[in-house]
């Protein structure tokens, strides 16, 4: 008998051809069934066929089977072949990043899971919808860096981002980023805390900025309560934290860090004063049974940076804002000798590269007039 396939002889009634190894009996095809047609008020025959998602409609109900039975033979030869295999879903540089933050909300803070929303909702917008693996990623900084955007802002969101790709196993070529400036010093020396104290007293924006200066995070000072202070030990309870979110300002239980949670002694006088000033002032009604579950900052709380920057700026002094304040403590106690491991304490510091930075700069500045002092002090001596 002659191969099928490549037409050599071979033994009679083989089942393989012994030179292709080609299957010799024909394979039996399935017959193929449709639904019966029915007929439409127009007086024409129709077939629905469900799988295929395809109406058939002929004269005559004959035509209607023949075509239908057509057509299904046909999408079954093309599923065999693959055809009808949807394509993957295409996975946006969005979902990638949404992921991420939803896989770290168990063990990251609220606010840093506010942080990361926020730099989905506003970094990279154009790119958001595209195609992970098709975004030119180093246009996509370009853009950003085009539009104005700060070049911390923009490695803050490509750290988002990058992480984001490397969890889901996406290799991207790195872009290059922007290069950051070095800001200006962000705190206040300890002759600079006293003028500033002067220049604030009797502010609205006092208090908060106190317990910034006592190293309270905005979080934190916006969620302190009346019954957070401790007047007896004068001492802060700092836990919780009021988030702006973008339904607008949440109070959580969690902290920054798990080092947040913490004691602030109270080392300016002025603070332990306004504070219960605050405490005494709840309403009369309440006197019984005060409420001091009541949030310590009443002021607008999106004022409060602009406040104490134009203070400074009319002092004469460095705009800080409100973390710059709370860097000013680490200033403060380095003047007052603290130890390094106690500020970090009552900081609510995870590790010290801030205070590494402040306490070098202070001990190197100390130095510096001490050598120039010493020089002077010799110079005279001479006369």
């Amino acid at each position: 008998m002659i191969c099928k396939n490549c037409k050599r002889t071979i033994p009679q009634n083989s089942l393989y051809c012994n030179w292709c190894g080609k299957y010799q009996l024909p394979k039996k095809t399935k017959k193929v069934s449709v639904p019966k047609p029915h007929q439409l008020p127009s007086g024409s025959w129709r077939i629905y066929l469900e799988r295929e998602k395809q109406s058939i409609t002929e004269a005559t109900p004959d035509d209607c089977i023949l075509q239908a039975t057509a057509y299904r033979e046909q999408w079954e030869i093309d599923e065999a072949a693959g055809l009808h295999i949807p394509p993957p879903p295409v996975l946006t540089l969005h979902s990638v990043v949404k992921d991420y933050i939803t896989s770290k909300e168990p063990v990251r803070s609220p606010s840093t899971i506010e942080g990361y929303n926020v730099i989905l909702r506003n970094r990279f917008k154009n790119y958001m919808n595209q195609d992970v693996t098709a975004i030119d990623y180093q246009q996509m900084i370009n853009d950003e860096v085009a539009s104005g955007v700060s070049a911390k802002t923009i490695r803050n969101a490509w750290g988002l981002v990058s992480s984001a790709l490397v969890q889901s196993k996406i290799n991207v070529e790195p872009p290059s980023l922007p290069r950051t400036v070095k800001p200006n010093r962000g705190w206040l020396t300890f002759e600079q805390i006293n003028d500033f104290l002067s220049a604030i007293r009797g502010s609205e924006y006092e208090l908060p900025a106190l317990l910034a200066l006592h190293s309270l995070r905005k979080s934190e000072l916006l969620g302190l309560h009346i019954s957070d202070y401790d007047i007896a030990k004068k001492l802060i309870h700092v836990h919780g934290a009021m988030l702006r979110t973008s339904v607008g300002y949440v109070y959580t239980d969690l902290n920054k860090t798990d080092t947040s949670s913490r004691d602030v002694p109270i080392i300016i006088p002025r603070l332990a004063y306004l504070l219960e000033n605050k405490y005494n002032n709840i309403s009369i009604s309440q006197a019984s049974h005060p409420n001091t579950d009541q949030f310590v900052i009443d002021v607008p709380r999106d004022n409060i940076y602009k406040a104490i920057n134009q203070i400074c700026r009319q002092a004469g002094l460095p705009e800080v804002g409100i973390h710059g304040l709370r860097h000013s403590f680490a200033s403060l106690a380095y003047h007052l000798g603290w130890k390094k491991m106690s500020t970090m304490a009552v900081g609510g510091w995870r590790n010290s590269k801030v205070l590494d930075e402040i306490y070098t700069h202070n001990a190197d500045l100390q130095a510096d007039v001490k050598t120039m002092q010493d020089f002077f002090v010799s110079d005279s001596m001479q006369d």
